[in-house]
């Protein structure tokens, strides 16, 4: 194995330990898409009816709220169905091994009570393996395209570390949400697309991976578009005319045509339309009154406030939750020069996924750690990152410049953590301060709790913050002086 092999795999298993450190509570986001990966498996079915409602009537107090329904007599997630797809496999896996429970159906009343599902073992296992194994393939996806890059083994595991702990992503690598396996997708996607000669079969996977980052979030359209636009545009400018820019489009379309028709296959079973996804549906009053026009995605004009509150808002910015990123615009300036394909499609789908989730009417996402509808961009926003610390390290003064910010990302590494233990979905309207204050009374478990809780030690907010923070940082010491090896 090569010395970067190891590396991204000491990388890999390190925050894919982490995601398992944490098991937090159901919450209609995350309850609606593991209705559907249940209903996949238990009855080959999406309809998420027998979870929700006995006899086509919907129970009192469903597991989630989260649901679409054409009639009022079947139900189905309203989610894009990809994190639940992906889901599913694994379930059929630890089915087949006789490590998963069976959901209950809503004809068991006692059980189906929300408060008797959350914390389910079969919730976290699923969490596990597919927000949690998304969040480490992209951290060392990162460290190793940083590395295709010719950026320092320490420098690059920086990256793809930063982008592990110090981002929302750390958040959401231990929730059941879409996120982080849309940006994995993406990110594999780009590295397919980044070949120097590039192959039709290389074309192809890149198509399946963007077509799928789509099917688990659809705002991941942004990158598909992108993706396409600056592939046309490169190929025009390589002067791939001919045989071998044809057979390359022509592959990267078919690859993404698995993709397409099964999101168009599930449109179709849950609302009679390929082209209408769940959310036309909606059966909650506030959802429905915001999606039930035209074809449920409520793109309109950019909504007061959003572009700021999306990056620089304390309750929220992604400049606070990961500071990080303001090291991507200088480096993407710089790649432009020596990647500009690579570097302008991470560029174009930022810029246009924020303007998009900008134009959202709940471009806030509620509950969230961070702006949570921008995770899937992350992965790729770290290349950037990376590259950007890479060139500092060549002068005395971004040296200098990059000792004075690491303090920062340290910092937003401590928060996320912070957060994260809390149980990292924090009301938009509540600041950080009084999140984490309240957490300090009441708070979701951890793996701290359930190796001291045993031997009868309790541990507040704080002293399970500051182990989780001191047993991090000792792990990423470990990765990095592994990667100082290998230089």
């Amino acid at each position: 194995m090569t010395p970067d092999g190891r590396t991204a795999i000491w990388i890999g298993a390190f925050v894919l330990l982490w995601s398992a450190f944490f098991h937090h509570t159901r919450d209609w986001n995350t309850a609606s898409r593991l209705l559907l990966t249940y209903a996949i498996v238990q009855n080959g079915s999406v309809e998420v009816t027998p979870f929700v409602a006995v006899d086509g009537r919907l129970v009192e107090n469903p597991p989630t709220r989260d649901l679409a329904s054409p009639d009022r007599l079947r139900y189905f997630s309203d989610k894009a169905p990809g994190q639940s797809f992906i889901g599913a496999a694994f379930l059929a896996a630890f089915r087949a091994i006789g490590i998963a429970e069976l959901h209950p159906t809503a004809s068991d009343r006692v059980a189906s009570r929300p408060d008797r599902l959350s914390l389910r073992r079969t919730d976290w296992l699923l969490t596990i393996a597919t927000s949690g194994l998304a969040a480490a393939l992209s951290s060392s996806f990162v460290f190793l395209m940083l590395r295709r890059l010719g950026v320092g083994p320490p420098i690059a595991a920086c990256a793809g570390l930063a982008l592990a702990f110090a981002s929302p992503m750390q958040a959401y690598s231990s929730l059941y949400y879409g996120h982080t396996l849309a940006g994995m997708f993406a990110i594999a996607s780009l590295g397919l697309f980044d070949s120097e000669r590039p192959r039709p079969t290389a074309a192809m996977l890149a198509g399946l991976f963007a077509g799928f980052a789509v099917v688990v979030e659809y705002t991941m359209a942004t990158f598909v578009a992108t993706l396409l636009v600056v592939g046309a545009a490169s190929g025009l400018a390589r002067g791939q005319r001919g045989d071998r820019r044809r057979w390359n489009a022509l592959a990267f379309l078919l690859g993404g045509l698995g993709p397409a028709i099964l999101l168009g296959w599930y449109h179709w079973r849950v609302t009679g339309d390929p082209f209408t996804p769940a959310y036309r549906y909606e059966i909650q009053p506030d959802f429905a009154a915001v999606h039930a026009k035209g074809g449920g995605i409520p793109l309109s004009s950019i909504q007061p406030g959003a572009l700021y509150g999306l990056l620089f808002d304390p309750k929220i910015g992604l400049f606070w939750f990961a500071p990080a990123v303001i090291c991507a615009v200088p480096g993407l300036l710089s790649l432009l020069r020596s990647r500009t394909a690579s570097a302008a499609v991470i560029a174009g789908t930022s810029m246009l996924l924020l303007v998009a989730v900008a134009c959202f009417p709940n471009w806030n996402g509620g509950l969230a750690t961070g702006p949570r509808f921008l995770v899937p961009i992350l992965p790729l926003l770290f290349l950037g990152v990376g590259w950007g610390w890479h060139v500092a390290s060549r002068s005395i003064a971004g040296r200098t410049a990059f000792g004075l910010f690491a303090p920062l990302v340290l910092a937003s590494g401590l928060l996320v953590t912070s957060m994260n233990v809390a149980g990292a979905r924090k009301p938009f309207a509540d600041s950080t301060a009084d999140f984490l204050r309240a957490a300090s009374s009441e708070r979701e478990r951890n793996v701290v709790d359930w190796v001291l809780n045993p031997i009868d030690v309790r541990t507040g907010f704080s002293e399970s913050a500051a182990t989780l923070a001191v047993f991090g940082l000792f792990g990423c010491v470990v990765v990095l002086r592994s990667a100082r090896q290998d230089v």
